[in-house]
């Protein structure tokens, strides 16, 4: 991680906390990491400036998106009916959200044939059955949310644990994954829990914080409103956003308990554009140095005697830009770039992810649609021009000589879940129709442990994967909702026979 964009994080956080924000707000719920159809809504509205919040750094918070709707923005004359029943709809169910008492208790079971090797931005299983209840309490001053899974899982990863130290322990089948308690502070607000995360704009992964891994327990402290500063010399900003977290991670890993920190800050200057500088570090752990300066070194990417950084840092940028002419041609193109160290003080050995994508309403359907195109690539590159023999350097995204369990949690990556030293090419449709029926398809091509060494959870040798799937999702009734897809994939393993594979999953969710 670059020292300068550290310096800029820090000056931001002490300027943020030094300049008054005395607005109090109630306390709110959280719009969770994972549901695509959620997401496109959001960034439908976004896109048409009827959501002023950055879209980028899940989960979001429920204030922010509601408060950052203009009021007066229903307009006949200048929206369609579409776009006006959308956000009617979406400002009537995060005004809910945000009312005090119990929410309606959710129960949900779902399963899967085969697990699903890549995920992306979805809730489909994790697991071969799992179930879950989950409540929400909205108070006057906090609100917490109980969300108690029961698990059974197929993963057997953890049986290499004797061949490859680095493979961690067995997944737990109680969970107590996306509970929380959220107490606001000004404008701020302070949550412990195990809240998923997903820092960027892709759709198919992040670079640096996806929902790919669970979450894992810690604490956090954003700002709850993005609202512009209103100080002259920094209005210029637009609408805001910072993010940090501390947690730790599971014990049986290589360095048991080892620590994360992460801290992110998302900023839109101009309505088309929406920029993100994210930074995460790994430290401390059994073992290691756990002190308050020890963090502090990890913190401002203090080098040591070896001449590396302290810790296991990433750190770099992403950015989203949306065409202006929204009524012609409306479209998006996006980029993230994440260093796994450093080089003079800038970000190197680059993983990076682009990506377009095209969005519209569809009348014959009577739906908005959503279309992308994405490539991502976990093979560190670009870290030293004026040496080119360095341009690409396996076995460094996500693996690190002292945490050699990587920058993973329970056995799945909390970057992109290709993992390492691999390539992934996606392309998929969304439509939402207005009778309630979510459609998804996808098609995605990748190159997994392209030098066929080093550590991969999902490709030990290296493997060509495809896979072709589809989803459904619709409302049998006001109380239940249900997805079903399928997916057919194969699989072909270097020194080994191509394999053609498919799985189909299933998801029932009441709420009463």
């Amino acid at each position: 991680m670059s020292r300068r964009i550290t310096q800029l994080l820090t000056i931001l956080l002490v300027s943020s906390t030094t300049i008054a924000e005395a607005d109090y707000w109630d306390a709110g719920s959280w719009i969770d990491t994972g549901d695509s159809r959620m997401r496109h809504r959001m960034q439908f509205l976004g896109d048409n400036n009827l959501i002023k919040a950055p879209l980028t750094t899940w989960p979001l918070n429920t204030v922010d998106v509601y408060t950052s709707m203009p009021t007066h923005a229903v307009d006949p004359d200048r929206m369609s009916p579409h776009l006006q029943a959308l956000y009617l709809d979406s400002q009537d169910k995060l005004k809910t959200g945000l009312e005090i008492g119990l929410s309606p208790i959710k129960v949900n079971i779902s399963g899967t044939t085969e697990s699903y090797l890549v995920r992306g931005f979805d809730d489909a299983p994790r697991d071969e059955v799992t179930g879950y209840v989950d409540g929400t309490y909205t108070g006057k001053y906090a609100t917490g949310r109980l969300k108690l899974w029961g698990i059974y899982s197929d993963d057997k990863r953890h049986e290499l644990r004797d061949v490859i130290p680095e493979v961690m322990g067995e997944t737990d089948e109680i969970r107590f994954d996306e509970s929380y308690l959220s107490v606001p502070l000004g404008n701020w607000v302070i949550t412990p829990g195990a809240q998923t995360r997903w820092w960027g704009p892709g759709w198919d992964g992040s670079l640096i914080m996806s929902n790919n891994a669970r979450g894992f327990p810690g604490i956090s402290l954003e700002r709850q409103s993005s609202r512009p500063f209103d100080t002259k010399w920094l209005s210029w900003v637009g609408p805001w956003k910072l993010t940090m977290f501390h947690g730790q991670l599971e014990e049986e890993r290589f360095i048991p308990d080892t620590y994360l920190f992460g801290i992110r800050f998302t900023f839109k200057p101009w309505e088309t554009v929406e920029f993100g500088l994210s930074r995460t570090s790994q430290w401390g752990g059994e073992g290691q140095p756990s002190s308050f300066g020890d963090f502090w070194d990890v913190f401002v990417g203090k080098t040591g005697e070896d001449g590396n950084t302290v810790g296991n840092s990433l750190g770099g940028f992403d950015v989203r830009w949306r065409s202006p002419f929204m009524q012609n041609a409306p479209f998006a193109i996006y980029g993230q770039m994440i260093g796994e160290d450093e080089f003079d003080y800038l970000p190197a050995k680059f993983l990076y992810q682009v990506g377009a994508e095209t969005w519209g309403y569809y009348d014959k359907f009577e739906g908005s649609y959503r279309l992308y195109l994405e490539f991502s690539n976990t093979v560190s590159s670009f870290d030293d021009i004026k040496n080119p023999e360095f341009r690409e350097t396996y076995n460094i995204a996500y693996n690190h000589p002292i945490y050699r369990s990587g920058y993973r949690y329970v056995n799945d990556s909390m970057g992109h879940a290709i993992d390492s030293d691999s390539n992934m090419i996606s392309v998929a449709a969304m439509l939402d129709q207005d009778n309630g029926m979510f459609w998804k398809g996808w098609f995605k091509y990748a190159e997994l442990n392209e030098d066929n060494g080093g550590f991969n959870t999902i490709a030990f040798r290296r493997k060509e994967w495809t896979s072709l799937g589809v989803s459904m999702e619709t409302s049998i009734n006001k109380n239940f909702r249900v997805k079903v897809g399928g997916f057919v994939t194969n699989e072909n393993v270097q020194d080994q026979s191509s394999d053609t594979d498919g799985g189909v999953f299933a998801s029932l969710t009441s709420a009463f």
